[in-house]
């Protein structure tokens, strides 16, 4: 069976052995190509979708002819088709929108082949082909592993300023090859800059907006990312340019070092608050800040123009002057007198028509009032905001416009249902039969509550502003320093909807006597917990900064403290430390279809260990990586050993069968085999068996046994040759053999007698009565090895000093021994 995520064999299994993917959670949507479909006369077999949006499907695939795994893109405007369930074709809906999904497939098309001349260009995916298939057109690329940016702040909040200048350059570099070919990229943010498992960074979703949308569509706003977005991309005939993809890129940047996103840039054109990131408490070079800064203005005329710009800024080791125009208030700036002067007359003049209403005089209802001096078929937009969709409809219809829904999003101030913005603003004045584009609540949106017990409440309630949770602060006596949260009612990592209120406990300390003094400890390596008992009995707070990883401190000891060893502690003092969280996890990436060599460097990259085993596959590449014992992604602390399975072609065993001992064991080490023999009564010094069939394939250096025939005399031999071998290691003398004893040995063998028929008259040895002791031992236990029948003779005996062996004899199923004793 084939994983449609890696295109690894796997067995039956939910979860791929290779990459670790659960194929029971795929949700195969109606408008999805279906797992198995072939583009491309079979060059293509589609596999699970791995993204989709408002234009497009991304698949994960294989390429038959250059025999790797690819990603493919599916133009597939939402607005525009559609695709029926089991179907490869895509349905166009018709009329109007069918001239507007032959022009964005046109363009969707036509900038594939110009994004495929940047192959090699640094920061882009690679394209390798384009084509038209099924109604549509397919784009496909390189597939990346790794991670997006957006996924990395998910988990981390906020990453170093020099870093995210790092990750940030590549994209620039992208920007720039992009908009010589006149492509603007305009949907840049943190989820579509991918950081790939070798350090790469990747720009992704190369032209898709600019593709997907010709000039008769109006649904810009389904691109919109709230903060990322400029203000002129809100406009359909907004002035947009490299300097639109600028501030994206800003923004991204921004809220990568910060772990804010900016504000709306609409909301930032009537009032701007963006604070500079170091005022978060950010460390940045001011160089970088006002690099940042000037690629944030709100107004594109002062803002930053390019992306080479943007990237001599960030790196420039001369002062970047600040060019950052802070939008004020239009309530806040200054009235000219003569504006006052016209005011007065103007509203002196509306009160007497508004007197001339009220009295009858003059009658027009609202809905005219608001219509009077426009031209015919022209008619004022009517505000919908906070209206249902439904009744938004009603009231545009009524004076000639139409109501059309571009996007739904969370918010927790619109209830769900409800409109959150209009396009076209209230009072524009517009012609009869224009649509107005809203946005939809979903209501609110569902976030994770933070973890807040121990940090100080200044800095957990930005958190808790940011992602719009109420809070009740109660203060309380408690060994925590004071200001800092002693209790939350909401656990952390619950999952709630915005708005919603959580009761915090903030500490106001305890009534301790500042007159106490101490002498501060050497806290390193002590259990946090335990000393802040030990500390709260003199008086002093015991309080944590920071968590850090220590690959020998255990979690919840001490790494470090501010106050140093010998100290004097006075009571209400605050001893702060660095608490350890034990050894760092490491995130494991996916080795299987790589090489040994490099599995086991990525591994030692990470600090981790390999235990490797060998799968012998002749169908494989050797020395490929066939299995991991940790699935991908999963976290593991860090000097950790996996286990993987490695392809071997291996050896195949050769037939050895009537080979001399010495010839079997020669054959089997020039086949990089090992081997060794047992002894059986079977003739002729050759071998009669081999443990491991000849033609079986198995790993290098696999051992094989082999039985040697031999006769009676030489298992005799053997035998007696074993027992004097352990005789020797016992310091005891060596044993010689009589014939005429043997002799009388193997007869007793044949009769089947035993030993307590030795003392009965008619045997030919009795006469050994008169001048012997002696006594006989014998097994019936199906011996067929000289190694064998020596676990089985008696130990106290044939080790013992006083006795001598005069007899032995082995018919293939009984063994008899003779010990005297002189």
């Amino acid at each position: 069976m084939i994983c449609y995520r890696c295109f690894q064999e796997h067995g039956e299994e939910k979860e791929c052995a290779h990459c670790g993917y659960d194929k029971s959670k795929y949700v195969e949507k109606p408008q999805f190509l279906q797992t198995g479909t072939v583009l491309q006369e079979g060059r293509y077999i589609i596999g699970y979708s791995v993204g989709a949006g408002g234009f497009g499907i991304t698949y994960s695939a294989w390429d038959n002819t250059l025999q790797q795994h690819v990603a493919i893109k599916e133009f597939l405007p939402g607005e525009f088709s559609t695709r029926t369930k089991g179907m490869t074709q895509v349905t166009i809906y018709g009329n109007e929108k069918e001239e507007q999904f032959i022009e964005g497939l046109n363009k969707f098309y036509d900038e594939s082949k110009r994004l495929a001349s940047l192959r090699g260009k640094n920061g882009i995916v690679q394209i390798y082909d384009c084509f038209m298939e099924n109604n549509t057109a397919y784009l496909v690329m390189e597939y990346l592993e790794g991670e997006t940016l957006g996924e990395r702040l998910k988990r981390e909040k906020k990453i170093p300023a020099n870093e995210a200048v790092e990750i940030i350059l590549p994209v620039l570099e992208a920007l720039k090859s992009v908009h010589e070919k006149g492509i603007l990229h305009r949907d840049i943010a943190p989820n579509n800059i991918f950081i790939c498992e070798n350090g790469e960074v990747k720009l992704l979703d190369f032209g898709a907006s600019r593709s997907a949308t010709g000039t008769h569509s109006k649904s810009l706003t389904v691109l919109y990312k709230e903060g990322y977005t400029p203000e002129e991309q809100y406009r359909s005939h907004g002035n947009q340019g490299p300097w639109t993809d600028v501030y994206a890129c800003a923004a991204t940047l921004y809220h990568a070092i910060t772990g804010v996103v900016p504000e709306s840039a609409m909301e930032r054109k009537i009032k701007d608050n963006l604070k500079a990131p170091s005022k978060w408490g950010v460390k940045i070079d001011a160089n970088v800040e006002n690099a940042i800064l000037n690629a944030l203005n709100v107004d594109v005329n002062n803002r930053t123009q390019s992306a080479l710009e943007f990237e001599k800024e960030l790196l420039s080791e001369k002062q970047v002057d600040r060019h950052f125009i802070r939008k004020r208030n239009k309530d806040e700036s200054s009235v000219p007198l003569w504006m006052l002067v016209v005011t007065g007359i103007l509203s002196i003049m509306a009160m007497t028509f508004i007197g001339l209403i009220a009295t009858g005089v003059i009658h027009v209802d609202s809905e005219s009032f608001g219509n009077l001096f426009q031209k015919e078929g022209y008619t004022r937009v009517l505000n919908v905001v906070n209206m249902s969709e439904e009744a938004a409809h009603e009231k545009l219809s009524s004076v000639g416009l139409g109501l059309e829904v571009t996007e739904v999003k969370y918010s927790n101030k619109v209830a769900e249902g409800m409109i959150i913005s209009q396009e076209e603003k209230k009072g524009e004045s517009v012609q009869k039969g224009t649509i107005i584009h809203v946005v939809i609540s979903m209501g609110a949106g569902i976030v994770q509550v933070p973890d807040m017990v121990g940090l100080k409440w200044d800095d957990v309630s930005v958190d808790m502003d940011e992602l719009c949770l109420e809070y009740n602060v109660t203060e309380v006596e408690s060994r925590e320093a004071p200001g800092y949260v002693v209790m939350q009612s909401i656990e952390a990592g619950t999952e709630i909807e915005q708005g919603k209120l959580v009761e915090v406990q903030v500490s106001k300390g305890m009534s301790y006597d500042s007159g106490l003094s101490s002498e501060a400890e050497d806290l390193h390596g002590k259990m946090y917990e335990d000393e802040k008992q030990k500390l709260s009995e003199k008086g002093v707070y015991l309080q944590v900064e920071g968590y850090a990883y220590d690959d020998n401190i255990v979690a919840g000891g001490i790494i470090s403290q501010t106050i140093p060893t010998g100290t004097i502690l006075h009571g209400e003092d605050v001893q702060i430390v660095t608490v350890s969280q034990g050894l760092e996890p490491k995130q494991v990436p996916k080795l299987v279809g790589i090489t040994k060599e490099e599995a086991v460097k990525t591994l030692e990259e990470l600090q981790l260990k390999a235990d490797i085993s060998y799968v012998t596959n002749r169908d494989k590449q050797e020395g490929e990586v066939c299995g991991q014992s940790v699935a991908v992604g999963e976290f593991v602390d860090k000097y950790s050993t996996i286990k993987l399975e490695v392809i071997s072609w291996g050896i195949e065993v050769p037939n050895l069968v009537g080979l001399s001992e010495a010839d079997a064991i020669a054959m089997c080490e020039n086949n990089q085999l090992t081997c060794s023999a047992q002894y059986v009564l079977s003739g002729n010094n050759t071998v009669k068996k081999q443990s491991i069939a000849a033609g079986q394939i198995v790993e290098q250096g696999s051992h094989v046994l082999i039985d040697i025939g031999i006769t009676e005399d030489d298992f005799t031999n053997r035998l007696l040759e074993a027992m004097n071998n352990e005789r020797s290691n016992a310091g005891v003398g060596k044993l010689t053999l009589s014939s005429d004893w043997c002799t009388s040995a193997k007869k007793l063998s044949d009769s089947g007698k035993t030993s307590a028929d030795s003392k009965n008259d008619g045997y030919d040895f009795r006469w050994a009565l008169l001048s012997y002791t002696y006594c006989f031992w014998a097994t019936r236990n199906g011996i067929t090895t000289p190694a064998h029948a020596l676990q089985k003779l008696p130990s106290e005996q044939y080790l013992d000093s006083r006795y001598a062996i005069i007899g032995i004899a082995y018919n293939g199923t009984r063994i008899d021994v003779l010990f005297v004793e002189p």
